[in-house]
């Protein structure tokens, strides 16, 4: 196989699709959002005002999450994983524990703020988010390897 028939591996689709898997828990959260004001609406909060509120919501996501993101993003073009069963499971494991890490870490340089959680998943929370969308991330950016 020549050079030219060689695929090159999409560095720049996988740097920036795992830098925004913070920003995607925020999407996720607004389609459970919409969600609800499609099936139970109220004059009292139309549509646009969970809009509104979420778009920050992904920028403070991006903002608090986006360093180990991005190092792992980093991480994952190093590897250079391809769409397989291995990839999915290595991508889930390191971004749930890239999140799950950070939360403490950035509490502990920073004490007295809040450390940042999802509700009802308690202290699993960064792990469970950044695990999910990871995978979810992999599905969507990892390329499949040429037979």
């Amino acid at each position: 196989m020549s050079v030219s028939e060689k695929q090159a591996y999409p560095y720049r689709r996988v740097i920036i699709g795992f830098t925004l898997c913070p920003a995607m828990v925020s999407v996720t959260m607004l389609v459970g959002l919409f969600e609800h004001v499609f099936l139970h609406p109220s004059p009292l909060h139309p549509w646009w005002v969970y809009l509104v509120v979420m778009l920050p919501v992904a920028g403070v996501a991006l903002v608090f999450y986006g360093v180990p993101a991005l190092l792992l993003a980093l991480l994952y073009a190093a590897v250079k994983p391809y769409k397989s069963l291995s990839a999915y499971i290595f991508v889930f494991l390191v971004g749930g524990l890239g999140a799950h890490l950070w939360g403490p870490l950035v509490n502990y340089l920073n004490p007295g703020q809040a450390f940042l959680t999802f509700p009802g998943l308690g202290p699993y929370g960064p792990f469970f988010l950044g695990a999910t969308t990871s995978l979810v991330m992999a599905y969507l950016v990892l390329p499949k390897r040429n037979p």
